[in-house]
């Protein structure tokens, strides 16, 4: 695997021997800079939603409900899965959208004792526009990139992403 490249083209390296004459970037200024830019698009996202009367919390529930086949659903165990919650966390923001008028329960056909989470056309209208929202926002920051830059930076994150499992793996090795 090649050493990141900066600016000018050089390759960047972070210490790994107390040689001097290492070229070094700090891992704490790297990994502000992404916490800070995480917050800063989070901010963006609640007001967005805000806008709409949702938490953005709330926006998870509604993507996922709005990559299933229409009529479909999901089962609120899968839903909380899907969001990472309990099952007392996804039925409460699944009560509020309800309340919302943008999901509806239903019966489970096969289970009569199951109940299925499905969007209401306002829901999958909502979802939609959240959506074309939320990329537009995306759009409009990435406009401070150069358009040739794009694939370095998507290639970049992802070698510290796949760092950063490796780094998890070894530490469940550890544990």
């Amino acid at each position: 695997m090649n050493a990141p490249v900066d600016r000018s083209g050089r390759h960047r390296t972070l210490p790994t021997t107390s040689s001097p004459s290492a070229q070094t970037v700090a891992p704490g200024g790297i990994f502000g800079r992404l916490m800070s830019i995480t917050q800063a698009h989070q901010d963006v996202l609640i007001s967005l939603c805000a806008q709409y009367g949702l938490r953005s919390y709330d926006v998870e529930v509604l993507a996922l409900l709005r990559h299933c086949a229409e009529g479909e659903g999901m089962s609120a165990s899968r839903l909380a899965r899907g969001v990472n919650l309990t099952s007392g966390g996804i039925t409460a923001r699944i009560d509020r959208l309800e309340r919302a008028g943008l999901v509806v329960r239903c019966q489970e056909p096969r289970d009569r004792r199951a109940l299925r989470v499905l969007l209401t056309e306002e829901g999958r209208a909502m979802a939609d526009r959240l959506a074309a929202e939320t990329a537009r926002v995306q759009r409009a920051a990435l406009q401070y990139v150069p358009h040739q830059r794009l694939s370095v930076l998507e290639d970049l994150l992802g070698d510290l992403e796949r760092g950063i499992q490796a780094s998890q793996a070894k530490m469940g090795r550890r544990a």
